[in-house]
């Protein structure tokens, strides 16, 4: 239960918390025309995983974090770019990111959960080797609820902060962390709990973050010196939890509960390329291959476990479907043409 419950609140892990359930409230995603990807199922993994992030090296190595909802000690999970699959760490680890250099980060929560005291959990941020051991290289600010995680091109690294609305700003040399963005735009909105920043990456100069709660696909211009210019909407309705861009500018955008893939084009148009007909539930996170995979992009699901651990109330709302955490391969290459 201790598991459960630090899940549903850390949102690094599940994407959604509740503070109502007799009055659940979400931003549901846009009705969006469909043009569903041929997929591929490449990893199956037993109920009660979850999968939260998902990135790939420059050799086209597969990274995911698995969280075990029974309480058993969670792994980063590889497959190779020659098809080998298994443990590669045994630990903890919710999201992850690649440096520039191709070292693999990832954040870890530690600490016992208290539904009043966010400060009750600490997250670091740990490197791992190419062997799979890991060190701590910072620890972010006590209260922080930091999800998403990405490196801009100089290896500086960049944390989504779900529960105050934050852009975290981490020297991996040195360990410091500072407030690097606090907007509004980035809060969780609403006194149902929904998180706010979630998933956030970079596309040229610029930090793309999506807010679960709001629905709010957001940009943040970086200025010459660094620092954070003002934060604008590029678009609303995608109720996002992570996502990954292509080559174009497109925005590939995961909905978790509402079992969608969305693609966000550059004027905001948007188009439905997975969901449960392709094996799309429960998304969490998305990732582009490379090398030659530049057309696959690879979704991680928790196979409806949300569905599962909603209260009934909220469960109603959301779509039924069920299946097993996956690891899915949706092929994009008419988004190209």
């Amino acid at each position: 239960m201790k598991q459960t419950l630090s899940l549903f609140i850390s949102c690094a892990v599940l994407g959604l918390t509740f503070g109502s359930a007799q009055q659940p409230a979400l931003t549901f995603p846009d009705d969006a025309p469909l043009a569903l990807a041929p997929s591929e199922v490449i990893a199956i993994f037993e109920p009660g995983t979850f999968l939260e992030s998902v990135v790939v090296d420059g050799a086209n190595n597969l990274y995911a974090t698995l969280i075990r909802m029974d309480g058993g000690t969670g792994e980063i999970w590889r497959k190779t770019a020659t098809g080998e699959t298994g443990t590669f760490a045994e630990i903890g680890a919710n999201t992850l990111a690649l440096h520039p250099d191709g070292t693999l980060y990832a954040t870890v929560q530690r600490g016992d959960f208290d539904l009043n005291d966010f400060s009750s959990l600490t997250y670091e941020l740990v490197r791992l080797s190419e062997a799979g051991s890991s060190d701590v290289v910072a620890t972010f600010p006590n209260p922080s609820v930091p999800n998403g995680i990405t490196f801009d091109e100089a290896g500086i690294l960049y944390a989504a902060d779900s529960g105050f609305g934050k852009v975290w700003r981490i020297d991996v040399g040195t360990g410091e962390v500072e407030s690097w963005l606090e907007s509004d735009l980035l809060a969780p909105q609403g006194p149902q709990g929904i998180p706010g920043a979630n998933g956030l990456k970079f596309f040229g100069p610029d930090l793309f973050v999506v807010n679960s709660s709001s629905g709010d696909f957001v940009r943040v211009p970086v200025n010459e010196d660094g620092s954070a210019s003002e934060p604008e909407v590029v678009t609303s309705g995608v109720t996002g939890d992570d996502f990954a861009f292509d080559p174009d500018g497109n925005a590939f955008i995961t909905t978790h509960p509402f079992n969608t893939v969305l693609k966000v084009a550059p004027d905001g148009s948007k188009t439905v390329v997975g969901n449960a007909e392709n094996g799309i539930i429960g998304p969490t996170a998305a990732a582009f291959g490379v090398a030659g995979d530049e057309t696959g992009l690879y979704v991680v699901t928790d196979g409806g476990l949300f569905l599962q651990m909603a209260p009934p109330e909220l469960g109603t709302l959301l779509p039924q479907d069920q299946g097993l955490p996956s690891v899915v391969r949706l092929e994009l290459a008419t988004s190209y043409e």
